[in-house]
């Protein structure tokens, strides 16, 4: 399963992006899907065993993140994804 976190700013996911690629942790930067936002922006996709160091690095880099959704599955037929969002502990 994957986990998809998302930005306020483009300048946020690309800083994102740099450091979580630094720390081995695959991200896969992606525009934010149209079911979860209309405004345009980016978002990162990221294996859901590198939650925990994901958002801890975020949060020690001082990068802002909007929402962590854990992608459900995948309707092939209409390619349409299913998310659904994580609630911080």
């Amino acid at each position: 399963m994957q986990l998809l976190i998302t930005f306020d700013s483009t300048h946020h996911a690309l800083a994102a992006e740099s450091l979580l690629t630094e720390a081995s942790l695959a991200p896969d930067i992606q525009p934010i899907p149209r079911e979860l936002s209309a405004s345009c922006g980016l978002a990162i996709a990221i294996p859901q065993e590198a939650r925990q160091q994901a958002l801890e690095l975020l949060r020690q880099n001082a990068i802002r993140y909007r929402a962590v959704y854990r992608i459900l599955g995948q309707d092939e037929k209409r390619r349409e994804r299913r998310y659904e969002e994580e609630k911080e502990v």
